[in-house]
């Protein structure tokens, strides 16, 4: 059998999801070398909008909800989708092969982002100071160097801390990042922060 015999034997279903699932797959593909190599990072516009991040306290269900249809999300589903209903719609109505693929491919997408969820913030993280820190445990706001999330930040050492200094953060507490003036940005200097 030639290829275009067996293409004009599927379906219309069939044909539509066998090409959603070849181009899901390779999206899927280009996806995972991009982040794996350092070409695509992982940028939030604050540290509770959606679900990446476990330590929130303040995470809803519509940062959730929304958090399933970034760009891995999408691709997921549409690899994982468009593959099922490819396969279902040859001993299943294709109705049927439609909707069990969206079902498969919404819950593939919920256990990739549950598998890949990673803390807003970490010890050791590099950030810039972007709303002045006040003394005494007064909060500001800091971005990440890492992804460029924003978020709450108190002085470790009770000291004010001006809009644009280097800070290390040196423990996560209440959702908030407690952080240390870094004087120079150097790995050394920062590892001494934790000996």
């Amino acid at each position: 059998m030639l290829f275009s015999e067996v293409w004009e034997s599927y379906t219309l279903t069939q044909k539509v999801s066998l090409f959603l699932c070849v181009v899901g797959t390779i999206l899927f593909v280009m996806y995972l070398v991009l982040t794996f190599a350092g070409y695509y990072s992982f940028k939030r516009k604050s540290a509770t909008d959606d679900i990446d991040m476990p330590n929130e306290d303040k995470e809803s269900f519509k940062g959730f909800f929304m958090s399933l249809f970034n760009v891995r999300g999408t691709i997921i589903i549409l690899a994982f989708g468009a593959g099922t209903c490819f396969g279902l719609d040859f001993v299943l109505p294709g109705y049927a092969a439609i909707l069990i693929g969206l079902v498969v491919g919404l819950l593939a997408d919920l256990i990739a982002t549950l598998i890949l969820r990673r803390p807003a913030v970490t010890v050791g993280d590099i950030a810039v100071v972007s709303v002045k820190i006040g003394s005494n445990g007064q909060v500001g706001k800091v971005i990440l160097e890492a992804d460029g999330t924003e978020l709450d930040a108190v002085s470790e050492n009770a000291k004010s801390i001006r809009k644009g200094k280097t800070v290390v953060v040196t423990n996560v507490k209440d959702g908030r990042a407690l952080v240390k003036k870094v004087h120079k940005k150097s790995s050394d200097r920062i590892a001494q922060y934790f000996n």
